[in-house]
């Protein structure tokens, strides 16, 4: 396994969910993916490994943060990650109307899961592939735009300003 990401567990504050972290559900939220979206979206999530100070985001492969990719890669890669959470949230959000408690549950988790704390934690192979880092986690400094709203709504903006002149916003922090 290769290491993809790490971050000091003083920097990042994980998320709970009834009273557990979110990240240390990955066997579970997987396992959702897999069977409520398919085979592509089992992976989309990085493998969390905790050490005493440190977490840890594991990977079979090597991947590379989004920012080393070209322009019209990085469009692409921003595409793909929006797409795919934006589909996680549709179903978490139909579970979470359900009138079965455990499929509320699970739509809650899945809602939960694709947190992310920036940018930074988009990573990506050679064919575009897309995968998430820092699920489950905020920054504990408060500059955190980990909720998913705020992540997706900079990703829809990101979208729609490329799409609108093809240039990266001078607003874009990350």
């Amino acid at each position: 396994m290769v290491i993809i990401k790490k971050e000091s567990l003083e920097k990042l504050m994980p998320i709970v969910w009834y009273g557990m972290y979110i990240y240390k559900k990955d066997s579970q939220i997987k396992s959702l993916l897999n069977e409520l979206l398919g085979d592509e979206f089992k992976n989309f999530l990085l493998t969390p490994r905790e050490n005493s100070s440190t977490i840890e985001w594991i990977c079979e492969k090597q991947l590379q943060p989004y920012n080393l990719f070209s322009e019209n890669e990085q469009n692409i890669i921003l595409n793909k990650v929006t797409e795919k959470t934006s589909k996680i949230i549709e179903i978490a959000n139909k579970l979470k109307l359900s009138n079965e408690p455990s499929e509320k549950e699970s739509g809650e988790l899945l809602s939960l899961s694709v947190e992310f704390p920036d940018l930074s934690f988009i990573f990506a192979d050679n064919d575009l592939n897309v995968f998430i880092a820092g699920w489950g986690f905020q920054w504990r400094d408060g500059a955190s735009d980990s909720h998913q709203g705020r992540v997706l709504m900079k990703l829809s903006q990101y979208k729609n300003n490329i799409k609108s002149n093809n240039k990266i916003p001078y607003w874009w922090s990350w």
